[in-house]
């Protein structure tokens, strides 16, 4: 709606993010398919950096592909490309800067972290650590050392400088990092914490196979003169169960047994005019599945049901190989390269911050948004367990199985954890290029106008709002409703797209009202579940809306939450929507719902 971060509405935390899915909107097309573009473009990037810097470090194209795979099946949710692609980049720029150390090269790398920070904000912190850390570990703290670090410094202010002074402009900058370091404080109080138990949902599959084997489907034509009761008792006999209807004398069939010998009766029965799906040269059942499902019906990778145990392995290796490469580091700091060492310290210090800041409930989503420093150190136990003395042949047999299970015990712990087997399996690659494209139709076609917000016909509170409010209008949120501003197109009031508990000072909340007495705001939207307690937190908002507005809807959305709809007194409805009479504020001829018949 042409609104910026800071000068038009309250942003805080991500605003490069918000801009990146802005960019993305206006480059591919309004809708979901162009957020879905810049997401898989994001952790296609991301993975084919991490293959170029874990093949670099450890010297091997499979370990590095290896690595990449790793990260990949961890499958972080959407929304966290950001806690990939930065620090992705980051291993990158400071991987370049090791082979070949120079001024540009170290703006590369102060780049990366800016990238990061202006991404979410304390990524700044997490990679800034890092990027310090490798610069100390290459060059002391002598005057090399601090000469790079003054450059680093140097080039981090001067590419953050235009956001700073954007936010100096129209924020301040103490205002702005008062706002943050409030977030940071009720995020810290209200995160939960607890080691997670190796646990299995045997409610749930454990294993998903890729591909189903080969089905025993047959086709029978039969003799016309074969009666109803003659062709069951052939059924029976042969272990034919019909799939469908017969007709004109065929049907398809299941064969329980489809061994030669079992095909070969079937073909010479006195009953059968003639078959279809029968390679008559071999006698067995033809198979027309693609190469791939060949292949893939004998791999398979953790299911749903062995999520939870996934979820704590990955955790505990989160933990505990950064604490494992630190010990190998100072066990061999004098005979490493320096570029490995430095790298090494810098992958440890930079998991273990995140795993300090990142890791907390709920540990399914968040344990997967630390795999970009963990696969940089898992990329670093071939160089650091790499003895410069000769080994045994068994020794070293002994060495490279060692290092094979780490992967695989990692491997097994990210696709748990990230459900990677449903996910590929989904993707339609058991039956081949075929099933991919498919799938990708599937999607293209899902999210074409008019159904690129939301993928299906608007129902419920979305089809309200879009037949009833102008698309010039705002709605001010109350608990997190945050999608339905996308889905009915419609922009959020008081410059916060959702009153969650966070921004309670007083100018905070003055800055809302000011901003809401000049909006289009015919409507309140809060979630049921949460609405007490934050109208609590925002005792002046909560008086605002009470004077002002009144409910006159509720709508259902899982069992125990609800939207409350709430419409301003002062405005008078020009027609009424619904069994419900709910009031409408534009008329039938101006609403956009009729796009959607």
């Amino acid at each position: 709606m042409g609104a910026l971060p800071v000068r038009d509405y309250s942003e805080y935390q991500a605003p490069l993010a918000v801009l990146a899915s802005a960019w993305a909107q206006l480059t591919f097309g309004p809708g979901l398919r162009s957020e879905l573009l810049l997401v898989c473009g994001a952790y296609a990037v991301t993975a084919a950096v991490a293959y170029l810097v874990t093949a670099a470090i450890s010297g091997s194209r499979v370990v590095g592909a290896a690595c990449a795979l790793v990260l990949t099946a961890a499958t972080p949710v959407s929304y966290s490309y950001p806690k990939v692609l930065p620090y992705a980049l980051a291993f990158a720029a400071a991987w370049l800067y090791l082979q070949r150390p120079s001024r540009w090269r170290i703006w590369l790398l102060a780049a990366t972290v800016v990238l990061g920070g202006l991404l979410r904000h304390d990524h700044a912190i997490m990679l800034g650590t890092g990027a310090v850390v490798v610069l100390l570990a290459a060059h002391g703290a002598k005057s090399k050392g601090a000469s790079a670090l003054a450059n680093l410094v140097l080039a981090g202010i001067v590419l953050a400088a235009p956001y700073i002074l954007w936010v100096a402009r129209y924020e301040g900058v103490g205002n702005y990092l008062s706002s943050n370091a409030e977030v940071g404080r009720i995020e810290a109080h209200r995160s939960a914490w607890s080691p997670p138990a190796f646990a299995i949902d045997r409610s749930r599959p454990l294993w998903v196979r890729m591909a189903d084997p080969q089905e025993h489907i047959v086709y029978v034509r039969w003799q016309p003169n074969v009666s109803a009761d003659a062709r069951h008792k052939a059924e029976v006999d042969h272990g034919l169960r019909l799939m469908g209807d017969i007709e004109r004398d065929a049907g398809q069939y299941e064969m329980q047994d489809a061994s030669p010998v079992a095909v070969a009766a079937l073909l010479r029965d006195h009953a059968v005019l003639e078959t279809g799906g029968v390679d008559v040269q071999s006698g067995r059942l033809q198979d027309r599945r693609p190469v791939s499902a060949h292949v893939l019906q004998y791999l398979a990778l953790p299911a749903d049901g062995l999520r939870p145990a996934s979820v704590a392995m990955l955790y505990y290796i989160a933990w505990v190989l950064p604490f494992v490469v630190l010990v190998l580091v100072a066990l061999s700091w004098r005979g490493l390269p320096i570029p490995v060492r430095s790298i090494a310290v810098m992958a440890v210090a930079v998991q273990l911050i995140m795993c300090w800041e990142m890791l907390r409930d709920p540990l399914p989503t968040r344990v997967r948004d630390v795999v970009a420093p963990l696969v940089v150190l898992l990329a670093l136990t071939p160089a650091l367990t790499h003895l410069r003395t000769p080994l045994t042949a068994s020794a070293r047999l002994m060495r490279h199985v060692a290092l094979a299970a780490v992967f695989v015990v990692v491997g097994a712990a990210a696709a748990g954890a990230g459900s990677f087997g449903p996910n590929l399996r989904e993707t339609g690659i058991s039956r081949g290029w075929q099933g991919v494209a498919a799938r990708a139709k599937e999607i293209h076609d899902r999210y074409e106008p008019p159904y690129e917000r939301i993928g299906v016909k608007p129902t419920g509170i979305l089809e309200y709002v879009i037949a009833c409010t102008s698309p010039q209008s705002r709605f001010l949120a109350i608990g997190n409703v945050q999608q339905v501003f996308f889905y009915t197109q419609r922009g959020f009031a008081g410059g916060y797209d959702a009153l969650s508990g966070f921004y309670t000072s007083n100018r905070h909340i003055t800055q809302i009202l000011d901003r809401l007495s000049h909006e289009d705001v015919p409507l309140v939207i809060l979630d049921s579940q949460v609405v007490s307690s934050v109208m609590q937190t925002y005792p002046r908002i909560a008086t605002y809306v009470t004077q002002r507005y009144h409910e006159v809807g509720r709508f259902d959305l899982t069992e125990g939450k609800a939207y409350i709809v709430m419409a301003e007194n002062a405005r008078v409805p020009v027609r009424f929507f619904g069994a419900g009479n709910l009031p409408c504020f534009v008329s039938q001829e101006q609403t956009q719902l009729s796009r959607f018949q």
